[in-house]
């Protein structure tokens, strides 16, 4: 495994095991340094705007980069380990299980059936 694969697997491990979704808001830790894999493009040269400390929200999470809007026109391709998630309320996830009989048979229903019985 090149070091490029390694590092888009280090990366869908830290969006895993940290539950990263679009929406969450996250602060940079540091800047980029010029040897490292997962920043792009401007990235490299918008130190000011990537200084520690600075919140941003998550636009899109790639294979190999995670991408954070700092403002309204400032978006940047980011490394995870540049990031920190910040802590957050968010909405709880609910599960919905279908029964019949008494007997649990969520896995038997076919991904349309449930759309159009959540619908209803």
């Amino acid at each position: 495994m090149d070091k490029k694969e390694l590092y888009k697997a280090m990366q869908a491990l830290w969006v895993e095991e940290n539950d990263v979704r679009v929406g969450d808001k996250v602060r940079v830790l540091r800047p980029h340094r010029s040897y490292e894999l997962g920043s792009i493009g401007a990235a490299h040269d918008e130190e000011e705007l990537l200084r520690r400390g600075k919140e941003g929200v998550v636009n899109d999470i790639g294979r190999g980069y995670v991408q954070i809007a700092l403002a309204q026109d400032d978006h940047f391709l980011l490394a995870f380990h540049q990031l920190e998630i910040v802590d957050q309320p968010r909405d709880p996830v609910i599960t919905v299980k279908y029964f019949k009989d008494g007997k649990d048979v969520t896995d038997q229903i076919s991904p349309d059936t449930k759309r159009n019985l959540a619908n209803a």
